[in-house]
């Protein structure tokens, strides 16, 4: 689950409100993304943090989610 999960509330009310958080996290979906993110983060430390891996997300998705692009701007400091 991300850092800025809520802690949970008495037992009751998270039973009531286990599926509402299931759905918003989807932690069952651990795909190639997910391990390619964790293996970034072990590599550069600013993606450790849930800005730095939203910031991260931005920029990728700008780069048309080519790796390399964003490989190439990170090195001319863009």
């Amino acid at each position: 689950m991300s850092r800025q999960t809520p802690r949970p509330p008495p037992k009751f009310v998270a039973t009531l409100l286990s599926p509402i958080l299931w759905r918003m996290e989807a932690p069952d979906r651990f795909d190639m993304y997910s391990v390619g993110i964790t293996l970034l983060q072990m590599a550069f430390p600013a993606l450790r943090s849930d800005n730095g891996v939203i910031a991260f997300n931005k920029r990728l998705k700008e780069c048309g989610w080519d790796l390399n692009k964003w490989r190439n701007g990170e090195a001319m400091g863009k």
